[in-house]
Parts: C-alpha cells; structure tokens; sequence
C-alpha cells in the first residue's frame, strides 16, 4: 500500500465523515435550512449530482405508503442525509458496477444487501426504531445525532458486503464480522466519525441488554450483540488507544485484550485498503 493511496483513502474517509457531520445538524434542527450555510452545501450537492463522471452509488426513494412512514422519507429527504454520506465517496470511489442505495418502506425494522439487484436497502422503519431508541435511551450524545450515526455504521456495513460481492473478495471468516470492521475502520477516522461509531455500538450494547441467553439464536451469521458491541469498542481503542483509556476500564476489558486491539485495527485497516486499492480514482 503506497502512501499516496493511503492519504487518498484517509482524505475520503475524512469526507465521508466531515459531511456526516453537517447532516447531523441539519437532521437535529431543520430551520438551519434557511441559513446561507444550508444553501452553500444545497448547491454543492446539485453540483455533484450533476457532475458528469459516473457515480457508483447512487440514492433513491421508494414512495412510502403508511403515514409514519412517509414522515421518515419526508424527513430524509429534506436533510438529504444519506445523499451527503454518499457524495464524497463518490468523488474517489470507482467501483466496476454502481450501487443503488433504495429508502423504502420495508414492512420491518432492517436494511440489507440484495446481490441479484446490486442494491442497498434502507428501510424507513429503522430510522424510525433509531430515534425512538435514542429518544428513550441515553447513548451520550442528542438522539438525532445518534440515529445518523447508527445509519451510517448500517450503510457502511452494507456497502462492506457490496464490495465484496462485486470484488468476489475472499473472506477468511464470518463476512458479517469483517464489514462490521469496514464500517468501524472507515468512521475511526475523524473525531466526529469516532462519535458516530460509539453510539452505533451503543446500539449493540442496547439490544443486548436484558436478552433471555436461553433464547438467544445462535445459528445466526452476525455475533452477539454484546459481542458487536465489544469488537467495535476495540477496533476503536486501536486505533486511538488514549482516547479510550478510561472508557476500557469502565468497560473492565482487561489489558492482555487491550494489548491486541491495536494490532487487530492495523490488521483490519491494511487488508481493507487493500480491497479498496483497484476502485481508487485517479486524482
């Protein structure tokens, strides 16, 4: 890996995330709409989305039936959030086939994959389930930014499972595990991704809690939650181990753990860009 496609790949994860950042505001007050800032990245956006240059992915609606529903899409339209996620990954990201990311009403809380039709699925009813988890559930942060940063852990992980697909990348273990990795490498980046991912394990943390262990479904392909949970806190504390020394104590995870984190996030961060080493464009 050359330093030259690495400062491209940090460049565009800390795109990806400074854009995060303005979604977040604009998802937590939408009367920022009326100011000059809101209109300068309005028009950057329309710019960009009619650039020329092919885009490998690409964000569409799918109208929503329920009331409810279609306040979820009325809301993500007008913050144009995942839009704002997706364009700076556009601007460095070639991929060999284009990615469609659909918000749709879905019928139940999820997003997904779908190989055959090379299409990410955002359904409106977890953006739904994310508010009100966070609305009732303190992860450290306002619920609006939370909800954002759990969506994006979410698309990461799906484009994760993308880019193996259309890579035909080998995977040496579960493949859940390995975009988890993707999603929390590519938000370890910049300060405000590090918040996105903590409340996105926050989710994990959640969902784990006051889980019936006798119930548990353990011929799932994804791990625990409570292991998700643990495996994200790690890649973190790796890859900034001082930001995070108070929190693992707090966590009681003990240092002979501690002592791999680093090593594992190095691991995982080289063979990730290596993957993405061929759909690099050329700036």
């Amino acid at each position: 890996m050359t330093i030259k496609l690495k400062k491209i790949i940090i460049w565009m994860l800390t795109g990806v995330l400074l854009t995060l950042s303005f979604s977040m505001v604009t998802i937590a007050q939408p009367t920022r709409a009326h100011s000059p800032l809101y209109w300068l990245h309005r028009e950057t956006h329309l710019k960009q989305q009619t650039t020329s240059a092919p885009v490998s992915l690409q964000v569409t609606y799918d109208p929503a039936q329920s009331p409810r529903a279609q306040e979820i899409q009325g809301l993500m339209e007008r913050t144009q959030t995942l839009e704002r996620f997706v364009n700076p990954m556009n601007q460095v990201l070639a991929l060999p086939e284009p990615i469609t990311v659909l918000q749709a009403e879905c019928g139940t809380v999820n997003a997904f994959y779908a190989s055959e039709d090379r299409q990410i699925v955002m359904c409106y009813e977890l953006v739904d389930y994310y508010l009100g988890l966070y609305n009732t559930h303190d992860v450290g942060v306002p619920t609006e930014i939370a909800t954002v940063g759990a969506l994006s852990f979410v698309l990461l992980h799906e484009l994760g499972h993308a880019i193996v697909d259309i890579s035909n990348t080998p995977v040496l273990g579960r493949e859940e595990d390995a975009v988890d990795q993707f999603a929390t490498i590519i938000m370890s980046r910049t300060e405000i991704g590090h918040i996105a991912a903590q409340a996105a394990a926050g989710w994990f943390y959640l969902k784990s809690s006051g889980q019936d262990t006798t119930a548990m479904p353990y011929w799932d392909e994804h791990s625990f939650d409570m292991q998700r949970f643990f495996n994200i806190m790690c890649l973190l504390y790796g890859s900034s181990p001082d930001s995070y020394v108070d929190l693992m104590q707090q966590l009681n995870i003990p240092d002979y753990r501690l002592e791999r984190c680093s090593g594992e996030y190095a691991q995982a961060l080289d063979n990730w860009m290596q993957v993405l080493r061929p759909y690099v464009r050329d700036l």
